[in-house]
């Protein structure tokens, strides 16, 4: 696996900034970097945490584009600090959706938080197609 690469730190302020704006927060000790870019991965970031210390990383593409179809590298920046701030106190039914309060997308914003794991957004995209031929039957 290729290494980790250090996110600059103007990366960094311009997603905390995103969070600062919507919550009374102060700076993050989380460590950020750009994982692999292999286009193989589905995930767009991730926040491993304990109680005292995060790691955000951030897929590999972001490093030579700051944007994907849905969501800047800010936005999904800020979304993973959401997740390292409240880290320390366990996951609650509500972090998603705070998290996804930093997007600038109105459809993100009122249905991210429904998508908890990774597999949900592809088990709704491939149901249809499976329900049809069985409804046909």
């Amino acid at each position: 696996m290729k290494s980790l690469i250090p996110i600059p730190r103007a990366d960094r302020e311009e997603a905390l900034a995103i969070v600062r704006r919507l919550y009374d927060i102060g700076d993050s000790e989380a460590k950020c970097y750009y994982g692999p870019d292999s286009p193989f991965t589905i995930w767009n970031a991730t926040t491993y945490s304990n109680e005292r210390r995060s790691v955000i990383i951030l897929h590999g593409r972001f490093r030579r584009k700051p944007r994907t179809l849905l969501a800047s590298r800010a936005e999904i920046l800020a979304h993973e600090f959401v997740h390292a701030f409240r880290a320390p106190y366990a996951a609650v039914p509500w972090e998603e959706y705070l998290a996804y309060r930093t997007s600038r997308s109105r459809i993100l914003r009122l249905f991210g938080s429904f998508f908890r794991n990774a597999w949900l957004p592809w088990l709704l995209l491939v149901a249809p197609f499976i329900a049809i031929p069985l409804e046909a039957g």
